[in-house]
């Protein structure tokens, strides 16, 4: 009951039940359970120390409040009686022009529909057990939502529910207006059903973890279009410009199983959290495009499977140890496995193959596993500063291999151009580190001054290796990143109607790659690249009345591109480093905001920039400098 009108932390300390003063209906002051929240009685305190935070003065004026109006909860109260509210709802909706066009934009189907907007059912079993369900339900709409839940203080809860909503799309294609048939439809009703359940089991026994033990459920079944439109005839009478209008749909059948386990618990003063989810995901869709004009002459089938599971856990730890300190930290490891399948056949219009137009890869798996951990810490042990530190590093290891094979049974064409089946892989590894530095001081009268840092740094390894047009290929690339933010600044408003701000911000970021490919590719023509960038902003805020208030803003940006390229004698490229660009920006603005109502207001913004732009030249005659 305590809990049921705001206040939190009581529920740890039992009172004894043969005691008779220590709540007094209506009075008080002669009830001790105020003198022990309010920690007036030695070794008394309520919640003892270290079982939890003390009551606010706040919480214990409505702990007062309550006993003063009788107290009224507890065994001599009966269970409050069931209530049941119904919002009923029909409806009608005529739709004038495209209907199906108004399904997909309003979510909303022409027609009929009515049932429950909204119902509800409630009722305390007993002082400390309470059944409850709403949702609602609009048959014609497809709309229904039902939520249920038992609680028990000091125990447990259940909670578990359904949830099911249509959504529409138009089955009608592009239009050309300079065709026979300018717009074409499928004459189908497209829609998917998307929806979900769910229960979640918690325990929440006092002095023991916070546990949550839940199962969801979510799936999405129908046809939905796409704008992959096919292609519909040519502009008659003599001209073979192919107009793609005609409309696509394919048909979706996805479904995610989660399972997941949410643990909380304090223990010395450290606030410990503990999540772990685990996915199940399968995907089936199917589609069908049809070419041609009048009439189709061909059909476009692709079949497309992606399944893939998936877990994840965190753990966050957090304390404050002083008023001045607090640290937090906190885990995250996470490993996906999945596999996908792709294939496309070209038929005809009597449903035979047409060669050179069948496409199929698969089996395409992918291993992904990745780690991160962080560490923060907030400090201020001395009047009006502060300085906080944050610090995170990650690792993620990627491994994907599939199977392609570009032409099926056609030995009309060459094997050159679309070669035996082949593999691909492609292997990502990356680690990183990220630093995160500030630090305010707001010791000055009606001043704030402020410092950050932000560093990072990052090394990233790519394989690749497959076939372009029958040729093999191997790329390995190798880059190693390190970049910075760092910005100053003060914020300062000596006069309550006169604030000016101001700031300098400057950005270095380099990138060094090694390669070596087979093919020369982007990026293995880079050695490294530079990109810093200088910033300075200023803002002057004028409030001249209550109902004028003006702003005066600057901003100076500079940035310069560097990198270096290696020589190739072929086309005459010397190679080393270049000033590859430059970009310099003066930007000035004014705003003033009216208010000559207390409900309406005109505001007014003129700015003028002037930039500059440059490219350098780079020794060879395929790049031109340039100026603007």
């Amino acid at each position: 009951g305590i809990r049921d009108i705001g206040v939190t932390g009581v529920q740890t300390c039992a009172l004894p039940i043969y005691n008779t003063d220590d709540i007094v209906p209506g009075d008080s002051a002669k009830s001790k359970l105020i003198l022990y929240t309010a920690q007036l009685v030695p070794d008394m305190e309520m919640p003892p120390p270290g079982r939890g935070e003390p009551l606010t003065p706040g919480q214990v004026g409505v702990l007062r409040a309550w006993i003063d109006q009788g107290a009224n909860w507890g065994a001599t109260n009966p269970p409050a009686p069931l209530a049941v509210s119904v919002t009923p709802a029909l409806r009608w909706t005529g739709v004038s022009g495209d209907a199906k066009k108004f399904r997909e934009l309003e979510g909303v189907k022409e027609g009929w529909a009515g049932g429950a907007e909204r119902f509800s059912l409630t009722e305390q079993l007993s002082p400390e057990e309470k059944f409850s369900v709403e949702g609602r339900a609009l048959a014609g709409n497809e709309d229904y939502l039902v939520k249920l839940a038992l609680e028990k203080a000091d125990f447990g809860f259940v909670r578990a529910g359904f949830e099911r909503w249509r959504k529409y799309y138009d089955d009608t294609g592009g239009f050309a207006g300079l065709l026979p048939t300018n717009s074409f439809s499928l004459n189908r009703d497209l829609h998917l059903d998307i929806g979900r359940a769910w229960i979640d089991l918690g325990l929440t026994l006092p002095d023991w973890p916070r546990i949550v033990l839940g199962y969801e459920y979510q799936f999405k079944d129908g046809d939905k279009s796409t704008l992959q439109w096919g292609p519909a005839g040519t502009r008659p009478p003599t001209s073979t410009d192919t107009r793609y209008i005609f409309p696509a749909f394919k048909h979706v059948d996805e479904d995610t199983q989660v399972i997941k386990l949410d643990l909380r618990h304090e223990l010395r003063g450290w606030q410990l959290e503990d999540s772990a989810r685990v996915e199940f995901y399968k995907l089936e869709s199917s589609r069908q495009d049809l070419l041609g004009f009048p009439r189709p002459d061909a059909i476009v089938r692709v079949a497309e499977s992606d399944q893939h599971t998936q877990g994840a856990n965190t753990f966050s730890a957090r304390k404050q140890f002083t008023d001045w300190l607090s640290v937090s930290g906190g885990y995250l490891y996470s490993r996906l496995e999945g596999d996908a399948a792709y294939r496309q056949n070209t038929l005809n219009g009597s449903g035979a193959f047409i060669g050179g137009d069948q496409w199929y890869a698969g089996p395409i798996t992918l291993t992904r596993e990745s780690q991160v951990a962080s560490f923060g810490a907030l400090a201020g042990p001395w009047s009006g500063l502060t300085l906080s530190v944050g610090v995170q590093g990650e690792w993620t290891r990627q491994e994907g291999m599939g199977n392609e094979n570009l032409q099926i049974g056609n030995p009309a064409i060459p094997r050159t151009l679309f070669p035996e089946p082949s593999a691909v892989i492609g292997n990502l590894d990356s680690a990183g580190a990220r630093e995160n530095f500030s630090l305010r001081f707001a010791q000055i009268p009606f001043t704030v001054l402020f410092a950050e840092a932000r560093l990072r740094q990052e090394s990233l390894a790519r394989f690749d290796q497959g076939q372009v047009d029958g040729t093999p290929f191997t790329r390995n690339t190798d880059a190693d990143i390190e970049s910075g933010d760092y910005r100053i600044g003060f914020s300062t408003s000596p006069w309550q109607r006169l604030s000016l701000e101001a700031d300098f911000k400057h950005s270095a970021k380099r990138t060094d790659y090694a390669n070596t490919n087979s093919l020369p590719d982007y990026p293995g023509f880079i050695l490294w690249r530079d990109i810093d960038v200088n910033q300075a902003e200023a803002r002057l805020v004028l409030r001249a009345t209550r109902w004028l208030r003006t702003s005066f803003n600057y901003r100076w940006a500079k940035t310069d591109f560097d990198s270096a390229t290696p020589a190739v004698a072929e086309v005459m490229i010397p190679g080393g480093p270049i000033e590859a660009a430059s970009q310099e920006a003066h930007e000035y603005s004014v705003n003033a905001v009216l208010t000559p109502f207390r409900k309406f207001y005109l505001s007014s913004t003129l700015s003028y920039s002037d930039s500059r732009v440059s490219t350098a030249l780079d020794g060879a005659n395929g790049l031109v400098p340039w100026q603007g």
